[in-house]
């Protein structure tokens, strides 16, 4: 859990110094997480990384990692009796929803807030 939380806090540093490309393959490093270790992938670069990475000449690769970020958070497993995986649960289909809009929106090359 550390090392993924860790690692996209890192990615989302790297991103915002304009580093993207760096950002982009640190965050990769995560995606093999176990699915029971995957719950913070997709917010992180969906509300973290992509923002602080968007508009600097790297937006289609944001769209790859963003596309990767949504198969991870799909194979997510999460404890559904526990009130962490109960909300996750809960938010799911929203996230993915955001992540798909902010994909179609970084293809277009737009540049609008999730």
């Amino acid at each position: 859990d550390r090392r993924v939380n860790d690692t996209l806090r890192y990615a989302a540093c790297l991103a915002a110094l304009g580093k993207v490309s760096g950002a982009i393959a640190a965050a990769k490093e995560v995606m093999v997480a176990p699915d029971s270790q995957c719950a913070p992938i997709l917010p992180a670069v969906l509300y973290e990384i992509v923002p602080a990475g968007q508009g600097k000449g790297k937006d289609s690769e944001l769209a790859d990692l963003l596309t990767l970020a949504q198969k991870c958070h799909e194979r997510t497993t999460v404890d559904g009796k526990s009130d962490a995986g109960k909300m996750f649960r809960l938010a799911k289909s929203y996230h993915l929803r955001k992540a798909e809009e902010k994909v179609a929106q970084l293809r277009a090359g737009g540049i609008v807030r999730v």
